[in-house]
């Protein structure tokens, strides 16, 4: 059976200011019963991939560069 996927978008918290708040969601994420990606602006793409374990990174408005990017760090992890 496939997990459940839960998917959320970050473009209104898209600062680095914010980020703590991305690990408070990484953190509880741990908790629940299923994959949770998050979608953040390309600004912090690297960081969350490097600072988050139990989140999935996705981007928003995506170009051909930015998936390629996008899909070397998926890979990575």
């Amino acid at each position: 059976m496939r997990r459940p996927t839960a998917a959320g978008n970050w473009k209104m918290n898209g600062l680095r200011e914010n980020f703590d708040d991305i690990l408070l969601i990484d953190a509880a994420s741990k908790h629940v019963n299923c994959d949770v990606i998050l979608c953040v602006p390309d600004t912090l793409i690297k960081e969350m991939s490097e600072r988050t374990n139990n989140i999935f990174t996705g981007s928003q408005n995506c170009h051909l560069i930015n998936l390629v990017h996008l899909l070397v760090i998926f890979l990575q992890k």
